[in-house]
């Protein structure tokens, strides 16, 4: 059960990642009015397939469990979100119907919330070499995406993608670079910072 509802969150997100390419930028969407919801039931992060094509690589999968554990973190005590584990989603998802919509459906009769927000992880990549001597930088992509479970519409859209840049190679990185002790970070503090920056942009969450 755990791995075929893995499948279907997977293709659904595909299709939500592609209906969403004409999709204002997550500053734009966030100066709109949004529309009222009374909770959002935050699905575990999906990890996307790496440039092996490989879903189930462990880098991926670890960065969706951090994505997870941050979530619960940052949002988890808000009386308007509802953060799901794997564990809880498959005892939750009763398996009427197919496909990311119909888990949306679900979820959403289940939790009593009017949204859903499903996390993508793209990319993982670990720092290499030490912090004030790397290698390679840390690298990491996600996307955050809020789904209306009535209409299907995507309400909120936000995307992260950084590579650790060094302040030599890009001088307008000094506000950045200064706030990180101008030290090259590791993926796990580099996604750190991207969720909490893209969920305080959510008007639909209050951190």
């Amino acid at each position: 059960m755990k791995r075929s509802l893995t499948a279907v969150l997977f293709i659904g997100c595909l299709l939500l990642l592609s209906s969403c390419a004409g999709q204002k930028s997550s500053e734009d969407s966030a100066r709109q009015i949004p529309e009222a919801v009374n909770c959002v039931a935050v699905l575990p992060t999906r990890a996307l397939a790496d440039e092996t094509g490989n879903t189930q690589s462990v880098t991926l999968r670890r960065g969706a469990a951090l994505i997870d554990t941050l979530m619960a973190r940052e949002i988890g005590a808000n009386v308007n979100v509802r953060v799901l584990s794997s564990d809880e989603l498959d005892s939750l998802y009763t398996g009427e119907g197919s496909g990311l919509l119909a888990v949306i459906r679900n979820v959403s009769q289940i939790t009593g919330c009017d949204a859903v927000m499903i996390t993508t992880v793209r990319r993982f990549k670990q720092r290499e070499g030490g912090e004030y001597a790397a290698d390679a930088p840390a690298s990491a992509s996600f996307d955050l995406r809020i789904v209306d479970a009535k209409s299907k519409n995507v309400l909120w859209a936000a995307d992260f993608n950084e590579t650790q840049q060094s302040l030599f190679s890009n001088i307008f990185s000094f506000g950045k670079a200064q706030s990180r002790g101008f030290k090259w970070i590791t993926v796990e503090e580099l996604v750190s910072q991207g969720v909490k920056e893209r969920l305080a942009e959510c008007p639909y969450i209050k951190i």
